[in-house]
């Protein structure tokens, strides 16, 4: 998933835009889209996300959010791209689509630290 820096503006909504990496259609069974809906829950539960709309798209998803005080949008969407990418990947080993995870692995290549990139 794409990373961009979200930094405050006037008013206290946001809409943000995740895409897997080369907008491969990684979202097309309900296993992959409850990975995406479980980790929303819990950042709303327990990270301090206000989640006011989304939708999830074969490519990529769009959100409309808001945080608490105690926290940054940022940090929220650093750990739920996180999460929720290790998720995609151990769902997509055990469906054995290698395709993906090979692509994914190549995206990652030269970066440090980091086996894939979705």
């Amino acid at each position: 998933m794409k990373h961009y820096r979200v930094s405050p503006d006037e008013t206290p909504f946001y809409y943000s835009t995740c895409t897997v990496v080369d907008w491969l259609p990684v979202f097309q069974a309900d296993v992959y889209f409850q990975i995406i809906i479980d980790s929303l829950k819990f950042c709303k539960t327990n990270k301090g996300l206000f989640l006011l709309a989304y939708v999830i798209m074969p490519t990529h998803l769009h959100l409309v959010t808001a945080q608490s005080e105690n926290t940054t949008l940022s940090e929220i969407m650093r750990d739920f791209r996180q999460f929720t990418s290790k998720q995609i990947r151990k769902q997509l080993d055990a469906d054995g689509k290698k395709v993906f995870l090979n692509l994914f692995a190549k995206a990652a290549a030269n970066l440090p630290k980091q086996d894939y990139k979705i």
